[in-house]
């Protein structure tokens, strides 16, 4: 039974259809081709490469240089195939239109000169290090256009490319699949939106087989990386380097991966990890890892939720076998079989399947067939076939101007066909800004439709998540269908924010009936440990009060979680949203759940987060607790616990809790920059009732620029504000550190000047007089260039100990 889930759990049908339409206003529409007239393909002949049109094997166009064949095939078909051999460029292939798709088959390898010194094969700006330097990128093909579509079955190094100085996503749209050889991140992302990656595939030494930053609204559906050699270990399956929202990922396969997923700064719903051989690490996150390429700013949070976790512990080795329909004979369809076979230690295997089809048909073409039928096929059973296959394809094509199309087969539907039409739907979703307008014109079939129609309307209202959305959802609750109730109540569960948790727990304690019940517990457990970037952003605006109440209010979602939660499923769900919840009543519970052997695995992988997250705690409270976990065998647990308590003895007499300001620059001309910025007077100091005040906690080690998420704050000055509480009149020494120059007002009155440009480790060392309750401590840091940062201790006069009785309250009140 166990092997035979399993088994399950990768057999599985991704249909894709690719559209080719040219925009290009000054070249003949090829709109109203047939695909076979629009197809060319590329091929090697000598040291020529040539392109030939797909059915007369004319030639078209033939250069020394691949490159300009490539590129020439692209700007004047809709689609060409690169056929096998090896094309070497010296610069590297730019695609030049939207709407235009890229196949490169099985035995074909693109790649760079290794001489070249061509300038345009560099990605400007670079790889960003950590030492702040910027490294040149040298890509083959390079992707600055919408919806393109890329299919790579040979070798090619690609990059697909959205950054701009406005910050919006430049790359809309858009499919990649992936099953050839390279070395390190075979593509990456950077300001990206509505991609759609359904299947990607690596045997390979590679980093990661998906790589993205800045991204959003990603569909990924299945990602596999497999040991390069018999019973060796893959590297991370994904890597979600910083920035990137709303990823949704179907099924992760790793094979004793160094990571399954690295999550920094990011937001991502996976539905299913499945482990070949126990990795070194499920999930690695943090939530400021620094942008490596994209300008976007920080999020400054990481989330990650997923459904399913599965370990084939016993794994010896493993086999993946990729055979692909012949290219071009196969056109215009394409499919892909994928057969991993895994080897145990007791001698016996398994195989587990993956299939995926394409279809290079225009949308016109595909929408006509539904519409009066395909003529190449014969009646009956052939037609309703080649409708889904039409449904299929066209599931990773539609955009915005073909919602009415889509919903006009809403209200007929057959039920064969309305899971196309939702998947349509969700990819319209994706790529439109305004989901209000779109659930309104959803929402006018509703009434018009029958049964299986309207679940495809709930479940896009779950999607976009309107109020309006909600309120349809929530009277689907009511029904006396058990099939529609339970459908609703799992849609209220997934919802994209908080909104339906009281509506789940009214249920609950009210139903009697065990199912709906499960449903709805698991659906308001996932919502306690819900985050979404933007909710994030909002609270961490507004100050740390609405911040700390948000956090507050999760935590006491998940204590009447624990209440009525019996099963052990139930019980790792919450120590799932635990681990997303920064709270003392987390650690609580994550404390509690420890001691049930079933559960203790899941309960130390939680407490690694809670502890790295609550390590800047004043709270003694909060410090017994960690102390509790110190028996733990757990190496990665162990580490967080030393580095906590380390943190903690050095953090001791630090002032911690800060409001800032800035980043201020200074415009004008100058001979001396740098001085003028440190002496120039912004807003904190001659209009301090109008400044915007954000949180900023500090930590050890943690820079101004990495909390910002800049990686250059050249000349730019920043203002720190915070309140001293002392509990009578008294001298105390004031400890100051800063990289590069500081100023120091106590009670609004200027106490120290240093224009200085130097490094942290030099400590300023001041005496200053607090009256007895509030006084307000205000700082400014100006910075030369690069890393910036500081740091405040308030000690006893002779410098032993730090001062007793001294609150910290950054707070104006």
């Amino acid at each position: 039974m166990f092997q035979k889930k399993l088994n399950s759990l990768l057999v599985s049908v991704c249909t894709v259809g690719v559209l080719f339409v040219s925009n290009l206003p000054s070249q003949e529409s090829s709109i109203n081709k047939a695909w076979e007239d629009d197809t060319v393909l590329v091929t090697k002949n000598g040291n020529k490469t040539e392109v030939q049109a797909l059915q007369t094997k004319k030639v078209l166009y033939k250069s020394h240089d691949p490159q300009l064949a490539i590129e020439w095939g692209m700007n004047n078909a809709r689609t060409t195939v690169v056929l096998p051999g090896q094309y070497n460029i010296s610069d590297r292939v730019d695609v030049p239109r939207d709407d235009v798709t890229l196949i490169i088959s099985e035995g074909a390898t693109i790649s760079l000169n290794g001489d070249t010194k061509a300038q345009h094969t560099l990605v400007t700006p670079g790889f960003l290090g950590s030492d702040g330097k910027r490294y040149p990128v040298y890509v083959a093909l390079y992707n600055q256009r919408n919806h393109f579509r890329f299919l790579n079955f040979g070798n090619c190094i690609a990059m697909f490319d959205g950054r701009n100085e406005e910050n919006t996503y430049r790359v809309k749209g858009g499919l990649w699949v992936s099953t050839g050889s390279y070395h390190s991140h075979p593509v990456s992302w950077n300001d990206c939106r509505a991609v759609q990656i359904p299947l990607a595939i690596s045997k390979q030494d590679a980093h990661a087989v998906v790589s993205m930053e800045g991204c959003k609204d990603i569909s990924v559906g299945t990602v596999i990386h497999l040991a390069g050699q018999s019973g060796g270990k893959a590297h991370e399956v994904v890597d979600l380097n910083s920035r990137n929202r709303d990823i949704t990922i179907d099924r992760l396969i790793g094979e004793r991966s160094l990571e399954m997923i690295d999550c920094n700064e990011s937001f991502v719903v996976v539905d299913e990890f499945l482990a070949l051989g126990k990795p070194q690490r499920w999930i690695t996150g943090s939530n400021g890892s620094g942008a490596r390429y994209t300008i976007k700013p920080p999020i400054r949070r990481h989330y990650i939720h997923f459904n399913e976790k599965t370990l084939i512990e016993d794994v010896s080795s493993t086999n993946v076998k990729i055979h692909i329909s012949k290219i071009p004979e196969s056109l215009p369809s394409i499919t892909i079989w994928v057969t991993i076979e895994v080897h145990f230690n007791n001698g016996k295997k398994k195989k587990f399947y993956e299939k995926v089809t394409f279809d290079v048909r225009s949308k016109k073409e595909l929408f006509q067939i539904l519409k009066e039928g395909d003529p190449k096929a014969r009646d009956g059973a052939w037609q309703a076939e080649a409708r889904v296959k039409a449904w299929q394809a066209l599931v990773y094509q539609v955009d915005e101007g073909d919602l009415d199309q889509v919903l006009n087969h809403l209200v007929p539907g057959k039920i064969v066909e309305m899971e196309f039409v939702y998947k349509c739907l969700q990819s319209i979703g994706r790529q439109t800004d305004d989901k209000l307008a779109l659930f309104n014109e959803i929402s006018k079939k509703y009434k018009k439709i029958h049964s299986r129609g309207k679940s495809v309307v709930l479940r896009m209202a779950r999607m976009l998540g309107t109020p309006q959305a909600l309120t349809l959802v929530r009277s689907g609750v009511k029904s006396y269908d058990d099939k529609r109730r339970r459908m609703c109540l799992s849609l209220l569960g997934a919802w994209p924010n908080q909104a339906p948790a009281d509506d789940l727990l009214k249920f609950l304690n009210n139903s009697t009936d065990r199912i709906d019940r499960e449903i709805a517990l698991m659906g308001y457990i996932r919502l306690a440990g819900l985050m979404t970037s933007e909710t994030t952003e909002v609270g961490r605006t507004a100050g740390r009060r609405i911040g700390k109440f948000w956090d507050s209010g999760r935590s006491i979602m998940l204590i009447k979680a624990m209440q009525l939660a019996k099963s052990i499923k139930a019980k790792k769900a919450i120590l799932n949203s635990a681990r997303h919840i920064w709270t003392f009543e987390s650690l609580k519970i994550v404390a509690e759940y420890r001691k049930d052997p079933e559960l203790r695995e899941e309960a130390e992988w939680a407490a690694e987060s809670l502890v790295y997250e609550l390590r800047g705690s004043n709270s003694e409270e909060v410090w017994e607790l960690v102390k509790s976990f110190s028996d733990s065998s757990n190496p990665r647990l162990k580490a967080r616990l030393d580095g906590a308590i380390s943190v903690r003895r050095d953090l001791k007499p630090h002032i911690r809790n800060w409001m800032f300001a800035g980043p201020y620059s200074f415009l004008e001309k100058s001979d001396d920059l740098f001085n003028d910025l440190h002496n120039m007077a912004f807003d904190p100091e001659t209009k301090p009732r109008d400044v915007k005040w954000t949180e900023y906690n500090y930590l050890l080690g943690t820079r101004i620029h990495q909390w910002l998420g800049h990686s250059n704050d050249s000349l730019k000055a920043g203002y720190l504000k915070t309140h001293l509480i002392s509990p009578s009149d008294q001298q105390v020494c004031l400890e100051l550190t800063s990289d590069d120059s500081l100023k120091v007002w106590l009670n609004r009155k200027l106490v120290h000047d240093n224009p200085k440009r130097r490094s942290l480790g030099e400590w300023d060392k001041i005496n200053i007089s607090l009256n007895k309750g509030r006084n307000e401590l205000l700082l400014k840091i100006s910075n030369y260039a690069g890393k910036w940062g500081f740091g405040c201790k308030v000690m006893t006069l002779d410098g032993s100990k730090a001062v007793e009785g001294l609150k910290v309250d950054p707070f104006d009140n």
